[in-house]
């Protein structure tokens, strides 16, 4: 994750986007990790934004993007996640959950993808209470 701190340092971000914390697949859950921990290395030396996505799992978002006129384009690119594709037909489940964003951006009409956008350090926060709570029930 040195390399990740780095980048955050030298690059200075305004918003970082990475998958929300309670997505199910465990390499989502490992992209947190390594950005939380990239994050309290240049903590004192950067200010940006997490804007968490989902994608199979629903988050309680803050923000909702309409994006029916890409809908298509994010449906080829999704189908490009071999890995994804063979696991389950991660297509479906995306643009099933896009499609029930839209009620909140379009009344039900179109696509819209959920964010849950927060600054760097609540986020950070979030997610330790969050490990702290899995971790002491699991003793």
């Amino acid at each position: 994750f040195s390399n990740v701190a780095e980048y955050l340092r030298n690059f200075q971000p305004d918003v970082v986007y990475l998958p929300f914390f309670l997505e199910t697949h465990p390499d989502h859950f490992g992209t947190n990790r390594i950005l939380i921990a990239a994050y309290r290395r240049v903590s004192s030396t950067v200010d940006f934004q997490y804007s968490a996505y989902e994608t199979v799992t629903p988050l309680v978002c803050n923000r909702v993007v309409d994006i029916e006129e890409v809908a298509q384009i994010t449906r080829l690119a999704i189908e490009q996640h071999e890995v994804a594709l063979d696991a389950m037909n991660i297509v479906d489940f995306t643009l099933a959950l896009n499609k029930y964003r839209s009620l909140n951006s379009s009344g039900g009409k179109g696509y819209a993808e959920a964010f849950f956008y927060v600054p760097a350090e609540d986020y950070v926060a979030l997610l330790s209470e969050y490990l702290d709570l899995l971790y002491s029930s699991r003793r």
